[in-house]
């Protein structure tokens, strides 16, 4: 399968997955972004069902899965109400509460994510699942200036006929 080329959202620069993280150490510097002790994880995210189109995102180490369900929402358009989760092969992550789950609020850095694909599910109108999975890419040592905690930093440049997901944000 080809995999289209991306965009970094920070420079506008046209790049290859492959050459990313590369591409990220210098532009982060020269947008300062700060050092930092405490690396940022890179993630890649796109639709189960076809990943030639992706979002990458860097998660500050403070940042939890409620910060990407809530970004991941906002940027496909549905609701912050919608039911979702996340789920690393039998451990899930609700974003309602559900007996013997844990919820959300559990930082990014301390799990499976660091090592393993995960799939996120997001059920939209009518409940149709919107169904996504990610992995990280690695560690950047950078955070994002403010107080942002994910922040989009490259997707895959899409086809005009292409309306669904994902959708640069605005």
């Amino acid at each position: 399968m080809t995999h289209p080329s991306g965009t970094c959202s920070l420079c506008e620069k046209e790049i290859s997955r492959h050459s990313l993280m590369e591409h990220l150490e210098s532009c982060l510097a020269k947008k300062g972004w700060q050092e930092a002790d405490d690396p940022s994880l890179v993630i890649h995210i796109s639709p189960k069902m076809d990943s030639r189109y992706y979002l990458v995102v860097i998660a500050r180490p403070d940042a939890t899965f409620h910060d990407l369900d809530e970004f991941l929402k906002s940027t496909v358009g549905v609701d912050e109400d919608r039911s979702s989760r996340f789920q690393f092969k039998d451990q899930m992550y609700f974003s309602h509460m559900n007996d013997g789950y844990p919820g959300m609020n559990f930082p990014l850095h301390s799990s499976p994510v660091m090592h393993e694909t995960f799939t996120y599910l997001i059920y939209t109108q009518g409940w149709f699942p919107v169904i996504m999975e990610g992995k990280s890419m690695g560690k950047i040592n950078r955070v994002s200036p403010g107080n942002t905690t994910i922040t989009l930093v490259a997707d895959s440049n899409i086809p005009e006929e292409y309306h669904q997901w994902p959708q640069r944000p605005k």
